[in-house]
């Protein structure tokens, strides 16, 4: 590879863009044994069809190395921010039905998320409930009891679909970036649900976190309701998961309590 150079950083790994020997491919270097728990992505991608994810190329033995191809285009993000939200929505619910529509094999190497969510939520209610009990959080992981007793099948799903992990390409939106878990289809839009909060009113966003539903459910047979009460517990536990600061909880908890109203209308 020649003209080796540095894309983006995490604390998890490094991306390098580089010229192969056909043309552009990414570089993503992990900085765990194991590709840092993303073996699931790497088995993922492999099984999705080559039109809807980036294509792996090579991954070394240990899995710390993982070669794939270079998507030219811009992320959703990037439609989102130019005010073609209507655009952005339709190709992630499209990339979404590819994802639904895949037999994957070997779904056991793909980790169950409901368990880890659950417990998640069970013990940031036993720490909250020491000092004071928050009950939005309690909300929240009602929905998400009522939910897990109410899914039918569970599927492989790219569990972190969001805006800035489609890539669109001049052939068509490419997924990259999956996680790679086995959970309630409905699930696979709760990041992008989410999206977006502060930068517009409280009406606003629960304007959109609807007409997104809309869109996006139709992709993956699921109710729209379904979608929105699975956003808010992304939502919720996102309020908890990152550490946000005492004035980024204040400034969420609006929007927060507004999606849990909206989802807790009628059951789904």
């Amino acid at each position: 590879m020649t003209d080796i150079r540095k894309v983006t950083e995490t604390k998890r790994a490094v991306v390098y863009k580089a010229l192969g020997p056909n043309g552009p491919v990414a570089l993503k270097l992990y900085n765990q044994i194991g590709a840092s728990g993303e073996g699931a992505a790497i088995s993922f991608l492999r099984q999705l069809k080559p039109d809807f994810g980036v294509q792996v190329l090579r991954v070394n033995h240990m899995r710390t190395a993982v070669l794939m191809e270079w998507l030219e285009g811009p992320g959703l993000d990037t439609l989102v921010r130019t005010n073609n939200e209507l655009e952005a929505v339709r190709h992630l619910a499209t990339v979404a039905k590819a994802v639904a529509q895949t037999e994957f094999i070997r779904q056991f190497v793909y980790q169950r998320l409901a368990p880890k969510l659950q417990q998640d939520f069970k013990q940031k209610i036993a720490k909250d409930d020491a000092a004071s009990p928050d009950r939005i959080i309690k909300r929240a992981a009602l929905i998400l009891d009522e939910l897990v007793q109410t899914t039918a099948q569970e599927r492989v799903v790219h569990g972190d679909l969001g805006f800035s992990n489609v890539i669109v390409t001049k052939d068509g939106p490419r997924l990259i970036d999956p996680k790679g878990l086995r959970a309630d289809p409905a699930h696979e839009f709760g990041k992008a649900m989410i999206q977006a909060y502060g930068s517009v009113s409280i009406d606003e966003y629960i304007r959109k976190i609807k007409s997104r539903s809309e869109i996006m459910s139709g992709a993956i047979d699921a109710s729209p309701q379904r979608l929105i009460r699975w956003g808010a517990v992304v939502l919720a536990r996102s309020s908890f998961k990152h550490k946000a600061t005492s004035p980024q909880r204040q400034s969420l908890e609006p929007y927060l309590e507004a999606f849990l109203d909206l989802a807790e209308r009628r059951r789904a």
